[in-house]
């Protein structure tokens, strides 16, 4: 929900599907929220496009959301 109220155009999330077997997070967990949309099985990285996940190339330069520790 977080990241569904930012309203920006795209960003990469931090969510990988580099075995092909399922979504799974930088940090190593994994993604079980809403689907992520894909029209290739190349586009291995998520980033979050106005309201919704979707797949991407793991090339495509777009802003990052990153996880930061609080003080």
């Amino acid at each position: 929900d977080l990241f569904k109220s930012i309203q920006t155009e795209c960003f990469w999330i931090g969510l990988r599907n580099s075995t092909g077997s399922g979504w799974i997070w930088e940090g190593g967990s994994v993604f079980n929220g809403t689907k992520v949309l894909s029209n290739s099985p190349v586009q291995r990285c998520a980033v979050l496009m106005k309201d919704q996940f979707q797949a991407s190339s793991c090339e495509v330069p777009v802003p990052w959301i990153c996880e930061k520790s609080l003080r």
